[in-house]
């Protein structure tokens, strides 16, 4: 079956404009630093009266990607290590959460704020991978691809060493 698309109007994607689109990665950014801090510094664990709490190695991980996070604007030159620190938020994650999901198996013991925390990381970061990769593709749409062959003695020298590798 075959319709005639001639009396639909196609519409195209009307993003918001580039300094918008950074200005939303840069804040939601910062959300996830200040959350993935916060998972580093909350208990991940509630635990009855009279216990001690356990030395949480895994939410240790977080401070080195909520640092990252927060030094690395998401200015076009920036933006690589905006994405490579992002990446870096749930690998973190994975550790604490794990640690902490596996300690609630115990009936009495409980997951703290700091769960909470790193999952809104977990969360914000894929939020603000989103915004960024807009930002980057509004950018380029913007001011268009200039393509420039690459040099072919690099490419040869390149291919030449995978060869031998």
């Amino acid at each position: 079956l075959v319709w005639s698309t001639t009396a639909r109007k196609e519409h195209d994607l009307a993003l918001p404009g580039r300094r918008r689109l950074h200005v939303i990665a840069a804040s939601l950014g910062l959300a996830t630093a200040a959350s993935a801090a916060a998972g580093a510094l909350a208990d991940h664990l509630v635990l009855p009266a009279g216990l001690p709490a356990p030395t949480d190695y895994g939410a240790r991980l977080l401070w080195p990607p909520a640092l990252a996070v927060a030094l690395t604007p998401p200015a076009p030159r920036t933006r690589p290590a905006l994405v490579a620190a992002l990446a870096a938020v749930p690998l973190a994650a994975g550790l604490a959460l794990d640690a902490a999901f596996n300690a609630t198996r115990v009936p009495a013991v409980e997951p703290g704020a700091g769960v909470w925390f790193t999952a809104l990381a977990v969360l914000l970061a894929s939020a603000t991978a989103v915004a960024a990769a807009l930002a980057g593709a509004v950018e380029r749409d913007e001011e268009g691809v200039a393509r420039t062959p690459p040099p072919l003695p690099l490419v040869g020298a390149g291919l030449v060493a995978a060869l031998t590798a």
